[in-house]
């Protein structure tokens, strides 16, 4: 039997209306991170990690009732303060569609725009997970570093960059 290991261009199978998405998004989110990764999510300077090989899931989505800001630190980088009851943290943020097309600039309108909807009540789910492990400086173990991957508005739950 030959097995091909060669990657084929993906199919869209069946694509979901914006309603039924954030219909699966509130079905599989969480009302915590501990209900997400378990209790070996720890906080680690101004976020979140889980030593190397530890928790319950690498990925899962967030109810995010009781705070979050979206915002871009004083080095250009994109930051999530979430709160969740238990953690506070200040969190990178990888969703590609708040970034210009060298993926390194954020889109200041867009994350601005993002965070005024936020502020006016619109729902958010996140889609958080944990990088892989690696060991910062200072640090004596390598961990999986906690992350926002992507942010869902009730709005417009499935946005697609411009």
């Amino acid at each position: 039997m030959t097995v091909s290991t060669s990657w084929t261009k993906p199919v869209r199978f069946r694509e979901l209306s914006p309603g039924s998405f954030w219909k699966l998004l509130t079905v599989v989110a969480r009302d915590t991170l501990t209900d997400i990764f378990g209790e070996d999510l720890k906080t680690q300077r101004n976020g979140c990690a889980v030593d190397e090989g530890e928790g319950n899931a690498s990925l899962g989505c967030l109810h995010t009732a009781t705070s979050l800001s979206i915002t871009i630190n004083r080095w250009g980088k994109i930051r999530a303060q979430v709160a969740d009851g238990t953690f506070d943290v200040d969190l990178s943020v990888t969703d590609l569609r708040l970034y210009a097309e060298d993926q390194k600039t954020p889109r200041a309108k867009v994350i601005a725009d993002m965070q005024r909807r936020i502020k006016r009540g619109v729902g958010v789910i996140l889609s958080v997970g944990l990088a892989r492990a690696f060991q910062v400086s200072g640090d004596t173990a390598r961990r999986h570093w906690l992350q926002v991957n992507n942010l869902h508005l009730e709005d417009d739950p499935a946005w697609k960059a411009d």
